[in-house]
């Protein structure tokens, strides 16, 4: 079986470390397994510290989207690999995913820099790549690795998380709530993902595959984009459907007039926002939609992992010394899900134990790149 596959045209994803994005790989890799059209290779890619990102409240942020993911549920879920059975919870940590999709002829695989000479290589030796998709990945696809895409004839597609061409940039989600907020985008109060190609190095640039927006619900900027995967995951499927047919993916040119680009919020746009109603994230957030994609477990381990992840979030604001948000009991939200709500006591500060541990054989994917 799995030879059958690798002998099928391969899709890539670059897959950023974030919730949303690693959600939306495993609704693409579910519904190819049912198509049986492609074989996927998953590229778990490093996020790139950035400078700008140095205020608390987009520092918080970062944490709930992306590193309790990496530092506290994967971890926590390798070590109890046994209980999360992936055919019944899902893969909840790339070893998982390469578990749960071996049949297909599933490779995943880490990067550091998908920039370098080594996944050039990489790149190079792949036998009919028919597109590459980038899933929130935050590394630029530079015009030396572009080129050899196009020599290959490989699309290459973008999932941005923002309505193109009006929301350029980062964090571009939250730019549109705040419009929405503020009354400055009329009657159209929607939010929304749009698929377009990667042509140039030019950030947002490409022409427009599909758009696929919904009413703006309220929630936080995390919580709508963890709203958005099933349109992600829709979007992408649909054209991953169109190019095993031979489609041309040539999409709609972008207009430059309504063009604008948005790089990280300062101080003072933060607190404009938060002053109008924007959230950024919730720790709820990120329990929810943990529980809901992989709470589906029996003999405790959905309520060993909310127990966990809740302690961890915990320990990482005290350690930042920053006060401690109070979590909802999820328990009546999920069966079989008891969540304990304790704070650590005065004996327990020692920040040494408070940092949540790096779990033993939690390696991070099948091979580095």
């Amino acid at each position: 079986m799995i030879g059958m596959f690798k002998s099928l045209p391969s899709v890539m994803l670059l897959v950023g470390e974030d919730l949303p994005a690693y959600l939306m790989t495993i609704g693409v890799l579910d519904y190819l397994k049912r198509k049986e059209y492609f074989r996927p290779i998953v590229v778990m890619v490093r996020d790139l510290p950035r400078a700008k990102v140095n205020l608390p409240a987009l520092q918080e942020y970062a944490f709930l989207e992306k590193h309790a993911l990496r530092d506290i549920v994967m971890p926590f879920c390798n070590v109890h690999r046994q209980e999360f059975n992936v055919k019944a919870t899902g893969a909840v940590t790339p070893e998982q995913m390469a578990l749960r999709y071996r049949s297909l002829g599933c490779n995943v695989l880490r990067a550091n820099n998908i920039n370098s000479s080594e996944f050039h290589s990489i790149v190079h030796g792949l036998d009919r790549l028919k597109a590459v998709i980038s899933l929130r990945c935050t590394q630029i696809l530079r015009e030396s690795l572009l080129r050899l895409l196009n020599e290959k004839s490989a699309k290459v597609l973008n999932i941005h998380t923002s309505l193109l061409p009006e929301y350029r940039g980062v964090l571009t989600c939250g730019r549109r709530i705040y419009d929405i907020r503020r009354g400055v985008t009329g009657n159209d109060d929607s939010v929304g993902l749009t698929l377009h190609l990667i042509e140039t190095a030019e950030i947002d640039a490409g022409n427009i595959l599909n758009i696929g927006a919904v009413p703006y619900q309220g929630a936080s900027v995390f919580g709508t984009l963890l709203g958005l995967v099933p349109t992600g995951v829709s979007m992408l499927t649909h054209q991953l459907d169109a190019l095993s047919r031979g489609g041309l993916l040539v999409g709609v040119q972008q207009d430059l007039k309504q063009a604008h680009y948005y790089t990280y919020p300062t101080e003072v746009e933060l607190k404009e926002m938060q002053d109008i109603g924007v959230v950024l994230a919730t720790p709820d957030d990120l329990s929810r939609a943990v529980l809901g994609a992989f709470g589906n477990v029996t003999d405790g381990a959905g309520s060993s992992l909310l127990n966990h992840m809740q302690e961890g979030i915990r320990n990482h604001y005290f350690c930042a010394g920053q006060a401690v948000p109070e979590m909802a009991d999820l328990s009546s939200e999920f069966v079989g899900v008891s969540g304990s709500r304790r704070h650590p006591c005065k004996k327990d500060r020692d920040p040494k134990t408070l940092i949540p541990p790096v779990m033993p054989g939690a390696a991070r994917a099948e091979a580095a790149i």
